[in-house]
């Protein structure tokens, strides 16, 4: 990753009376009817848009000189009101993203293709890069993204390197799952992150999870960390599955049968199982791990628990991976999809420090 340099970013809008009022336009752009406005930066180079302006319906469009159009009443331009984490179908494949803070990275499919910016009042300033040489003049250049006050749809601008023109990136919608409040945010990590598998995109995250969706959770959140692919078990591991996600899951050693050469794939999970299987994820992510369990908090329910899990609990609450409430774990409780997927988005980012 190339270092950010110093910059200067001007902006230049001629903007009409039918333009939002100026108390509206927050910094950056410091919009100033019929004036330049300037913001000194110190992690950028010098992004220049010159733009004129046509009043249509009594909406100002901003034209840029690719005849790009883009309605700036439609962006909220102020810190901490939208976050940038998600998926988003744009013209270049998914753009996926995650915000930490005031900082930025995302990756999307057309030539291996990276973002990594910061957002500054709203709006996100940034590079791209490309393979093969992730460099400028081809590969490289400057970035610039709004998110729209409805915080699903997000635009942006780019260009190579940092003196050519500017062309219209559309990120289109973010992609949505059904969720919890609470978990909202940890389910656009895990979709950014790709840990999300085929069969839970765009399902209703708050039901319970199967034994067979949480092995292809797992798998997803092993290959993900470590780049490789996982080889599956023989198709005649399970009389009642095949799979293929699932073989791979038995062959690391993350999930068994229930007997009698079977799977059970449509079982539901309970909190100490999914404790037991996610920390075998753990340790075939990172097999030389710290694994102890000394100074693991201890539960008012610990008589509940298996005595197969209760060490397994015990790693996974020191590690803040799986949390109990009031004092209880709850082991026996029910595992939903919108728990399994946060626990393995807390796995992901801790050992990926």
């Amino acid at each position: 990753m190339k270092r950010l340099l110093s910059i200067t970013l001007c902006l230049v809008l001629m903007l009409t009376a039918l333009y939002i009022p100026v108390s509206a336009a927050v910094s950056p752009l410091k919009v100033e009817i019929g004036k330049t406005a300037a913001l000194e930066y110190t992690e950028l180079d010098t992004i220049e848009f010159e733009a004129t302006t046509t009043e249509q319906e009594n909406d100002t469009v901003v034209r840029y000189p690719e005849k790009n159009e883009f309605d700036w009443s439609l962006v909220d331009f102020a810190t901490g009101i939208h976050s940038f984490t998600g998926t988003f179908e744009t013209d270049y494949g998914k753009l996926s993203m995650v915000q930490k803070g005031d900082k930025v990275t995302g990756h999307y499919p057309h030539d291996d293709g990276r973002i990594d910016g910061t957002i500054v009042d709203g709006v996100l300033y940034g590079y791209w890069y490309e393979s093969p040489s992730f460099a400028p003049p081809s590969d490289a250049g400057q970035i610039v993204f709004v998110m729209n006050k409805n915080d699903k749809n997000c635009t942006g601008w780019w260009r190579f390197g940092n003196s050519d023109g500017w062309t219209l990136w559309s990120a289109g919608t973010r992609n949505e799952q059904e969720t919890s409040v609470w978990a909202s945010e940890g389910a656009s990590k895990a979709d950014a992150f790709g840990l999300i598998s085929n069969n839970l995109k765009g399902a209703d995250l708050t039901k319970p999870i199967t034994r067979e969706e949480f092995a292809e959770l797992a798998v997803r959140l092993y290959e993900v960390y470590t780049g490789k692919k996982a080889d599956p078990a023989p198709e005649s591991t399970f009389a009642d599955c095949i799979n293929p996600e699932v073989l791979k899951a038995f062959e690391l050693g993350i999930v068994s049968g229930v007997g009698n050469s079977k799977f059970d794939p449509k079982a539901r999970t309970n909190r100490e199982q999914i404790a037991t299987m996610m920390k075998r994820v753990a340790k075939a992510m990172k097999p030389n791990g710290d694994f102890s369990i000394k100074g693991a908090p201890s539960f008012a329910d610990e008589k509940q628990m298996s005595g197969w899990a209760l060490e397994n609990i015990k790693f996974m609450s020191k590690n803040e991976f799986i949390k109990g409430a009031n004092g209880n774990f709850e082991p026996k409780g029910t595992c939903t999809r919108e728990m399994a997927v946060l626990i393995a988005v807390r796995v992901y980012e801790s050992y990926k420090k």
